[in-house]
């Protein structure tokens, strides 16, 4: 004969929270930098461009957090704006 639980021993389920869950509320926060590979594919440039650049002084700048860089996204857009700029005073 089976056994069967009495309706006051039974405990509630809780509902699970899965990892994807919680990546999907992460997702809602926008994003304040990039990485030098985000950088990089964003302006189609090759990482070892963006580092001459950098030893040129002429990169973006970098917020170093520990062994990374971020480029924030003002900072690329200043960046974005000075090389156009160049360009077309360059060309005239």
């Amino acid at each position: 004969m089976a056994r069967s639980r009495s309706i006051a021993t039974k405990k509630p389920r809780r509902k699970k929270t899965t990892t994807t869950q919680k990546r999907l509320r992460m997702d809602d926060i926008p994003l304040q930098a990039m990485s030098v590979d985000q950088f990089c594919h964003a302006h189609n440039i090759h990482r070892d461009t963006f580092y001459a650049l950098l030893k040129q002084g002429r990169a973006p700048e970098c917020m170093r957090l520990g062994t990374r860089r971020l480029i924030s996204f003002e900072s690329a857009a200043r960046w974005r704006a000075e090389h156009e700029t160049k360009e077309v005073t360059e060309t005239v």
